[in-house]
């Protein structure tokens, strides 16, 4: 009994490990694909892929943590409003086509398209304004992601991303008057056994906060 118990556990380890691998899937916000009548039948949202290039971004420039937790929201905040503005203005979200009858729910592809659009037009223009010098990468993104279904550009696609790109442009302006990037201007304590500033003028990593325009989500 002992004997069959442990060639039993031998056995179920190893198809454990035959069942791992190492190269985990990345979204690409690209997973489009196709059933016999020419439409998408699995659902593949953009924000992922947008997400993923966001941190990259982040991570190629060195940003530090005040700095990255600025930029994250802004581009949160903006795909999620985008997909809003732009279902509101198809009608809102109870759309006449409920069962699209392809596998990709409540208004079928041009709901699909539309916020994948929404999405890809906010982000396209938060990530260019934290990140300039990637401009031309950012806007090749939204061209992929608008032809990656059957049949290429969508017109539900390019009218949320109009939207989007509003949108973005909105979350902009806020960020560049949100305050986050006015100088420090406050007393750091000195005195025995407190910590002091290395630079010049004297400054505290995040001292800016207190007077940056917060976030409210209802």
């Amino acid at each position: 009994m002992f004997r069959f118990s442990r060639v039993s556990a031998i056995v179920f380890v190893l198809a454990a490990l035959a069942a791992c691998t190492d190269q985990a899937p990345t979204p690409t916000g690209l997973g489009l694909s196709a059933s016999r009548s020419g439409l998408p039948f699995t659902e593949a949202l953009a924000s992922p892929a947008w997400q993923e290039t966001a941190a990259g971004l982040v991570s190629q420039a060195g940003f530090n943590p005040q700095t990255a937790t600025h930029a994250y929201p802004l581009l949160g905040v903006a795909q999620y409003l985008a997909v809003q503005r732009a279902e509101a203005a198809e009608g809102g979200s109870d759309v006449a086509n409920m069962g699209s009858g392809i596998g990709i729910g409540a208004g079928g592809r041009d709901r699909l398209e539309l916020d994948r659009g929404a999405v890809a037009g906010a982000s396209v223009v938060v990530l260019t304004y934290l990140f300039p010098s990637q401009a031309q990468a950012l806007e090749d993104m939204v061209d992929a992601q608008a032809n990656a279904g059957p049949g290429g550009l969508h017109p539900a696609f390019a009218r949320g991303e109009a939207a989007g790109r509003a949108v973005g442009a909105e979350i902009v302006a806020r960020a560049q008057a949100d305050g986050f990037n006015r100088p420090f201007t406050g007393t750091i304590p000195t005195g025995p056994g407190l910590w002091i500033s290395n630079t010049t003028p004297p400054t505290i990593a995040g001292g800016q906060l207190p007077g940056v325009t917060p976030w409210f989500l209802t």
